[in-house]
C-alpha cells in the first residue's frame, strides 16, 4: 500500500493534493446527502411526528438553520443537489488523474531519453539496446497505468473513510461491524494481491528479456538466415515466451479469484449484517435502510479498493523499473565542465597517453600528432587500440594518464559539446535510418539547408547517383540502408559527417568492406578534402598509405610513426 501511495504522491508534474482536495469535498457532499437521506425516509415512512433520533434532530436543525423549511421536498432537493456536487467533484478529480496519465507516460519517456543522450559512452556500451527500448515503449506505458490505478485506489479509500464516518454517526455498532467484516474480507483475499504483484514483477523482467533478445536477433537476422541457424533463436524465444505466459496466467487467476471470492464473502457479509441490524440491534426501519445501504457500501468499497490495489500491484514493477533506469542513467551522466573552445587550427596531440578498458591495457605512454589541415592515418591489427584513440579524441573516454591537447588546450578544459560539434565521424559499419537520404544526412537538424546537403553529397561523390534517382534525396533507403550498396551507404555516412562543415573528420575503417575500385574512389574523394578539413583515418588497408600525410602504426599500445 505504501509503494502505491508513493506512486501517486511522488510522480512528477502532477497535482496529487489538488486531486485529494476535490475528493475530500466530494466525500463531504456525499456525507451530507447520506445524513439527509435518513430524515427524508423517516418522513416518507410516516414517523415524522415521533421523537426524532439524535441524528434526525441534528440534520433537521442544520437544515432549519439555513432558513429552509425541512419538508420532504426540500430534503429530496438537497439530497439530489449534494449528490450532483459530489459527482462533479469526483468526475473532475478522477478525470484529471486520467488526463495526467498521458502526461506521466510522456514525461517519463522524455526524462529518460533526455538523460540517456547525456550519459557517458561507457554506460551505453554496457546496456542492452533491447532493455532500453522495452522501458521506453512498454514499461513507460505500464508505469502511467500504475499512476492511474494508484489515483483510483486513493479515491476509493477516501470514499471508504466517508462511509465509515457516516456509519458511525448513525450506528456505531453496525459501522464497527461493517469495518470489521470488510477488513476481514480484504485480509482473506490479500494473498491474491501479493500473487499479482509477484507475477507483475516477473512479467516486467521477462518482457524485457524478450525485447532484448528480439533486438539482438533482428540485428543479426541476415547472418542467422544465411547460416540457417534461426531455429536456435526460435527455441530461445519459445522458452522466454512460455515463462512470460506463466506470469500472465498467474495474474489472470489472481484477478478472477479476487473477483469471485469477494462476491461470495460480500453476499455472506451483507446477509449477516442485515440479520444483526434487524434482529440483534432492533434498528428502526428507516435507520435500517440507510445503515444497511452504508454497511453494504463499506464492504463493497473495501473490496473495490482491494481491486484497485491489485491493479496497481500488477503494473507497479514497471513504474519502478522506469525510475530505477532514470536514476541509473542520472548517476552516469557525462560531466561537461570544460569552458574552452579550440578550433583545431594547429594540432591535436597525444602526450604519454595510457588507457585501459575492462582490465586490459590498450595504450601505454602513446605519443601521437594530428596536424591541422592534413591527413593522419593509423593502422595496426584488430584490437590494437585504433578505435580507442578515436574515442579519446572525441572525448568519449578520458585517458588514465598523460594528456590530450587541442591547439595546446588540455581535453579536460575543453567544452565537449562544442568540440563534438566540430567533429564529423564515419564509423566502420554505418547504420542508416529507415528514412530518406536527406534525413539520413541531416539527422533532423533543421538548420541545414538544401545547399548544405548538396555540397556534402558532392564532396562525398554522391551527386551523380542522387541525380539518377526519381525522388532524389527524398528516396527512402530501407531498413538499415538495405536498398543501397555498401559503397553508397558509406558515401551517405560520409556526407552526413561533412554536412556540418566539421573541423575534424574521423574515418573508422570506412572502406574495410568495399572492393578496391570503390575504395580507391573514396580515397580520392578524401584526398580532395585536404586543406578544408583535418582528417584522421583508421584503417588496415594499404590504399590509405598513399594519401596519408602522416602515418602511424599502433604496436604494443604505442603509436609508431613511419
Amino acid at each position: 500500500m505504501l509503494s502505491i501511495a508513493r506512486i501517486f504522491f511522488g510522480t512528477r508534474d502532477t497535482r496529487p493534493f489538488l486531486v485529494l482536495a476535490c475528493l475530500l469535498l466530494a466525500g463531504m457532499a456525499e456525507a451530507i446527502g447520506l445524513m439527509t437521506f435518513l430524515p427524508a425516509l423517516t418522513q416518507l415512512a410516516g414517523t415524522a411526528e415521533t421523537e426524532p433520533s439524535a441524528l434526525n434532530a441534528f440534520v433537521l436543525n442544520a437544515i432549519a438553520s439555513t432558513g429552509l423549511n425541512p419538508t420532504i421536498g426540500v430534503m429530496l432537493i438537497l439530497i439530489v443537489t449534494v449528490i450532483v456536487i459530489k459527482s462533479v467533484l469526483s468526475f473532475a478529480a478522477l478525470s484529471y488523474v486520467g488526463y495526467a496519465m498521458a502526461n506521466v507516460a510522456a514525461g517519463l519517456r522524455q526524462q529518460l531519453l533526455g538523460d540517456l543522450m547525456r550519459a557517458k559512452w561507457r554506460y551505453f556500451t554496457e546496456q542492452p539496446a533491447g532493455r532500453i527500448a522495452n522501458i521506453v515503449s512498454n514499461d513507460a506505458t505500464r508505469a502511467a497505468s500504475a499512476y492511474l490505478f494508484a489515483g483510483q485506489f486513493i479515491a476509493v479509500l477516501l470514499q471508504v473513510l466517508v462511509y465509515i464516518i457516516v456509519a458511525y454517526v448513525i450506528s456505531w455498532k453496525l459501522a464497527a461491524l461493517g469495518t470489521l467484516v470488510g477488513g476481514l474480507i480484504a485480509l482473506a483475499l490479500n494473498v491474491l494481491v501479493v500473487m499479482t504483484k509477484r507475477a507483475g514483477l516477473k512479467q516486467t523482467d521477462r518482457t524485457s528479456d524478450i525485447v532484448t533478445l528480439l533486438s539482438d536477433t533482428l540485428s543479426n537476422i541476415k547472418v542467422l538466415k544465411a547460416s540457417n541457424r534461426q531455429g536456435f533463436f526460435s527455441h530461445h524465444f519459445s522458452a522466454r515466451i512460455n515463462r512470460l505466459k506463466k506470469s500472465v496466467r498467474k495474474q489472470a487467476i489472481a484477478k478472477q479469484g479476487l473477483r469471485y471470492g469477494e462476491e461470495v464473502f460480500v453476499v455472506s457479509a451483507v446477509a449477516f449484517g442485515v440479520y444483526a441490524a434487524a434482529i440483534v440491534f432492533k434498528t428502526p426501519i428507516a435507520e435500517l435502510l440507510v445503515t444497511g445501504l452504508i454497511f453494504v457500501q463499506v464492504v463493497l468499497l473495501i473490496g473495490k479498493a482491494q481491486k484497485r490495489m491489485q491493479n496497481a500491484a500488477e503494473v507497479e514493477s514497471a513504474y519502478w523499473a522506469v525510475h530505477n533506469m532514470i536514476n541509473d542513467v542520472q548517476a552516469n551522466v557525462e560531466r561537461d565542465e570544460g569552458t574552452k573552445k579550440p578550433h583545431l587550427t594547429k594540432a591535436c596531440l597525444f602526450e604519454q597517453v595510457s588507457f585501459a578498458y575492462a582490465g586490459k591495457q590498450v595504450l601505454v605512454d602513446a605519443d601521437l600528432a594530428i596536424p591541422a589541415g592534413s591527413i593522419t592515418v593509423i593502422h595496426g591489427p584488430s584490437g590494437s587500440g585504433k578505435t580507442t584513440i578515436a574515442d579519446l579524441i572525441i572525448g568519449l573516454y578520458r585517458p588514465d594518464s598523460g594528456r590530450i591537447t587541442i591547439d595546446g588546450v588540455p581535453m579536460d578544459q575543453v567544452n565537449l559539446s562544442w568540440w563534438r560539434s566540430q567533429i564529423g565521424y564515419v564509423p566502420q559499419e554505418p547504420t542508416l535510418l529507415h528514412d530518406t537520404i536527406r534525413s539520413n544526412i541531416t539527422l533532423g537538424d533543421q538548420s541545414l539547408s538544401d545547399e548544405d546537403v548538396a555540397r556534402a553529397l558532392d564532396q562525398s561523390g554522391l551527386t551523380e547517383f542522387i541525380d539518377q534517382l526519381p525522388e532524389g534525396t527524398g528516396t527512402f533507403v530501407g531498413e538499415r540502408g538495405s536498398k543501397l550498396s555498401g559503397g553508397q551507404k558509406q558515401r551517405i555516412a560520409l556526407a552526413r559527417a561533412l554536412v556540418t562543415r566539421p573541423k575534424l573528420l574521423i574515418l573508422d575503417e570506412v572502406t574495410s568492406a568495399l572492393d578496391e575500385p570503390t575504395e580507391a574512389e573514396i580515397c580520392d574523394n578524401i584526398r580532395r578534402l585536404t586543406g578544408d578539413y583535418t582528417i584522421f583515418a583508421i584503417t588496415h588497408r594499404p590504399a590509405w598509405t598513399r594519401i596519408a600525410d602522416r602515418l602511424y602504426e599502433i604496436r604494443a599500445g604505442k603509436a609508431v610513426e613511419g
